[in-house]
């Protein structure tokens, strides 16, 4: 059992070698999980906020200087750093039948193939679904132990 992904699911899908092939839609980030944690915060900024401004995930990279995490901090080893976690980005995981990544392919947070939401799986290639926008890309599913971009 697998715990604790990088992203939130969006597919899973088994592959032909008894592997799973999973589209992340987005990163978890310790803005997103506060947010789910704190129903009254959640509550209040969905009042007083303009919803295309909620901290939260995004599925595409539509940027507004009124972000929430334009001017965000954490504090890592006694430093305060300067933060901005991601709201959108693009990932796609290959787990082995255990649950172990054994591949991974990104979008970075300046990519174009956002908002990951599917993928389809042949012998060959894998078709991956950027709702965030609006693309399709199609992935090697040769396998592999390695990464790439998408």
């Amino acid at each position: 059992m697998v715990k604790n992904f990088a992203g939130y699911p969006s597919r899973i899908v088994r592959g032909v070698n008894r592997d799973y092939w999973i589209a992340f839609f987005a990163l978890r980030t310790q803005l997103t999980e506060f947010i789910l944690r704190e129903h009254a915060f959640r509550a209040r900024m969905m009042k007083n906020v303009a919803p295309q401004l909620w901290v939260g995930p995004s599925l595409g990279g539509v940027f507004d200087y009124r972000e929430p995490t334009q001017i965000g901090r954490i504090k890592k080893l006694g430093i305060q750093k300067p933060w901005a976690p991601p709201r959108s980005y693009g990932l796609i995981a290959r787990l082995d039948e255990d649950g172990n990544a054994i591949e991974s392919f990104h979008s970075r947070t300046s990519g174009k193939l956002h908002g990951v939401t599917s993928l389809v799986l042949d012998r060959t290639r894998v078709i991956v679904a950027s709702k965030g926008h609006g693309k399709l890309a199609e992935l090697s599913a040769a396998g592999g132990a390695h990464g790439g971009s998408i």
